[in-house]
């Protein structure tokens, strides 16, 4: 519901865990990079891509500037029961009726009666 106060909501929602992608063998960062969106990628609401979404040179930044690699090895060599860990996420944040519709906007203008303009936009 965003950042707005509502007196009724209805949220339908479906619940998965997705903290199991080290089962698939690859360095979460690397798994990240190779699914990012691109330039021509249809999104899962069916926009397709004409300019980048910046994800894949956001991603790269993080890998630099964390000293992602050398701590994902240093990291994973640990024993012991209390451990440090270096993890990243990344999220799609659509606006309007995201998933469930296109988002777009629409404005109608109308001369009144009284030759005044009424003009709605959303």
């Amino acid at each position: 519901m965003g950042a707005y106060r509502y007196d009724a909501c209805d949220v339908d929602i479906t619940c998965v865990y997705t903290d199991n992608g080290a089962e698939v063998g690859m360095d979460p960062m690397d798994f990240r990079l190779k699914n990012c969106l691109r330039v021509g990628d249809e999104t899962p609401h069916g926009q397709t891509l004409t300019e980048s979404v910046g994800l894949t040179d956001c991603l790269l930044t993080v890998r630099r500037q964390s000293d992602w690699d050398r701590k994902r090895r240093e990291y994973g060599a640990q024993t012991g029961d209390i451990r440090r860990g270096i993890g990243v996420a990344a999220l799609f944040h659509g606006t309007s009726l995201g998933a469930e519709g296109h988002d777009y906007a629409a404005s109608t203008i109308a001369v009144e009666q009284n030759y005044s303009i009424d003009l709605t936009s959303g």
